[in-house]
């Protein structure tokens, strides 16, 4: 995907970029394998505890990482949306990959930038404390759409019910 991104945005976009960030959960009997690039995120909520389990390609999350920006600062910082890796912006990629452990009744949350700009981590933990997944993806994006959707906005959710 990325070559091919690369080959078009060089014969067709003049150069341009054509760029799109992954965010990605593979679950096999016990264990998970999570993957992501760019700003997309997954999260997991086990026992009433979300964590985000990937890390957000970007410039702010760099100045973050440098002491030099608070995170509660960064979604309005003027680089809020500039992200420092995706498919089909360079000729190499690097894809960060994640193994864990699976238990029952764990829950994934994988969504596109466009959720997480509106609805922040306490809000995300309380919709996925209860619910069907359907249900769950169907507030997530109401609440979005509600405050405006700056952005598009995309939501899978896994629950695991059994092994």
């Amino acid at each position: 995907c990325n070559a091919e991104l690369r080959t078009i945005a060089i014969s067709e976009m003049n150069n341009n970029t054509i760029g799109s960030t992954l965010a990605s959960v593979l679950i096999y009997q016990k264990f998970c394998a999570y993957m992501w690039v760019g700003d997309s995120r997954i999260y997991r909520l086990r026992s009433n505890n979300l964590i985000q389990l990937s890390r957000d390609h970007s410039q702010v999350e760099e100045l973050i990482d440098q002491g030099l920006l608070l995170r509660e600062n960064a979604e309005s910082h003027p680089d809020a949306n500039v992200i420092t890796r995706a498919i089909g912006a360079d000729d190499s990629l690097y894809v960060d990959i994640n193994v864990d452990e699976v238990k029952i009744d764990d829950t994934f949350l994988i969504c596109s930038d466009g959720l997480s700009k509106h609805v922040n981590a306490n809000e995300i933990e309380g919709i996925l404390s209860h619910g069907s997944a359907i249900d769950m993806c169907t507030r997530l994006i109401k609440l979005t759409l509600e405050r405006g959707a700056t952005d598009n906005v995309t939501v899978s959710i896994i629950k695991v019910l059994a092994k």
